[in-house]
């Protein structure tokens, strides 16, 4: 166990003192990497959404350049 708490999210002086974990510098580091995962993943999960849509976008208009109608689009 280091001194500021290794990655436990809550200070180790929280019962001798008033709850200021924004000090703590492993509370910060666990933030910071918490944050960081949470960000990268939602932003790897829209950037998957967004190419299927783009494969989905390509789709839908050779089939309608297929079928001889007009893209909804514009």
């Amino acid at each position: 166990m280091y001194w500021w708490g290794y990655y436990y999210p809550y200070p180790y002086y929280a019962y001798y003192a008033p709850p200021v974990p924004v000090l703590d510098p492993g509370y910060l580091m666990w933030m910071m990497y918490y944050w960081m995962m949470y960000h990268y993943s939602y932003v790897v999960t829209m950037e998957i959404y967004r190419q299927l849509m783009e494969v989905w976008r390509r789709y839908a208009e050779a089939l309608a350049k297929s079928l001889g109608t007009q893209s909804t689009q514009g």
